[in-house]
C-alpha cells in the first residue's frame, strides 16, 4: 500500500474514524503554519517598539557594523538554501545529501550566532546595552528573540541530522524535514526584515 494512503487508525481513541498519512501531514503543516503566525504579531509588535526607539535615539544606529552583519545575513540565507537541497535530496531518497544539508545548516547557523554574540560585545562596548536606552532595550530584545529562534533552529536540524544518520527520513517519509523548513525559512524571513529595518532603513 501507498505510504501516501496508509491510514491512521482511531480504534486508540475509541471510534473507528481514521486519516491518510497525507491528510495527517496537511494538519501538521497547517498547525505549524498557525504557530508561524503566532511569531509574526508577536514579532511585529517588537518591531513597533524598535522602530519607535529608531526615531528617538537616531545617534545610537552610529555603532552599527553594517558589512559584519550583511555577511550574518548572507550565511543565514545559504542555510536556507541549504535547507532546500536537504528536502529535495531526501525527496529523491538521497540519504547522504540530506545529511551533508544538516550539518551545514548546523555549522551556519553557529556561526550567525556567534556573529551576533560578537555584535552585542561591541555593541556593549560602546555603551549600548539593554538598560542604557529604549533603543538598546528594543534592539536586544528583538534580535535577542531572533537569536533564540536560531538557537532553537540548530538545535532542531542537529537532531534530525542525527535521525538522518539512523534512516529515519525516506522519500516516503520526510515531513519532519519539511517542517524545519518552515520554521527555518521563516526565521530567515524574520531576519531580513529586522536586517533590513535596523541596517539599511
Amino acid at each position: 500500500m501507498n505510504a501516501a494512503h496508509t491510514s491512521v487508525h482511531g480504534a486508540e481513541h475509541g471510534h473507528g474514524h481514521s486519516i491518510s498519512n497525507e491528510q495527517h501531514n496537511h494538519m501538521l503543516k497547517f498547525g505549524w503554519w498557525l504557530y508561524i503566525a503566532s511569531e509574526v504579531m508577536i514579532f511585529s509588535s517588537l518591531i513597533a517598539v524598535f522602530m519607535l526607539a529608531k526615531r528617538l535615539y537616531p545617534a545610537e544606529e552610529e555603532h552599527l557594523v553594517l558589512p559584519l552583519v550583511a555577511f550574518n545575513t548572507f550565511l543565514l540565507l545559504t542555510s536556507s538554501w541549504m535547507v532546500v537541497r536537504g528536502l529535495v535530496s531526501i525527496q529523491r531518497g538521497d540519504q547522504v545529501g540530506l545529511q551533508r544539508a544538516l550539518m551545514i545548516t548546523v555549522i551556519l547557523g553557529s556561526i550567525f550566532l556567534g556573529i551576533q554574540i560578537y555584535e552585542y560585545n561591541e555593541f556593549t562596548h560602546h555603551g549600548v546595552t539593554l538598560t542604557s536606552s529604549m533603543y538598546g532595550s528594543a534592539f536586544y530584545i528583538m534580535t535577542g528573540f531572533h537569536g533564540f529562534h536560531v538557537f532553537i533552529g540548530v538545535l532542531w536540524a542537529l537532531w534530525a541530522f542525527f535521525k538522518a544518520l539512523n534512516g529515519h527520513y525516506t522519500a516516503e517519509n520526510n515531513i519532519g524535514i519539511e517542517l524545519f523548513g518552515l520554521y527555518w525559512h521563516f526565521v530567515d524571513v524574520v531576519w531580513v526584515v529586522l536586517f533590513t529595518l535596523i541596517y539599511v532603513m
